[in-house]
C-alpha cells in the first residue's frame, strides 16, 4: 500500500500546483513588465537557435 500511495500523493500535488496557477492566471492580477520579464527568464526555455524564449504563458495572458 505504500507503494502505491506516494507516487499518488505526487500526482495529487502536481494537480493541486497546476490547478493553483490556472486560478491565477485567470485573476489576472495586475504585473510590471520588469516582473514579467524576471519570470521569464526564470522559468521558461531560451530557444537558442531563433533568440526567444519559447514557452511563456505568463505573457500571453498579460501582455
Amino acid at each position: 500500500m505504500t507503494n502505491l500511495l506516494f507516487p499518488s500523493c505526487r500526482v495529487a500535488f502536481a494537480a493541486l500546483i497546476h490547478d493553483l496557477g490556472k486560478f491565477t492566471q485567470r485573476a489576472k492580477l495586475p504585473i510590471s513588465q520588469d516582473q514579467l520579464n524576471s519570470h521569464k527568464q526564470l522559468y521558461s526555455p531560451f530557444n537558442q537557435e531563433k533568440g526567444f524564449h519559447s514557452y511563456n504563458p505568463v505573457q500571453e495572458n498579460y501582455v
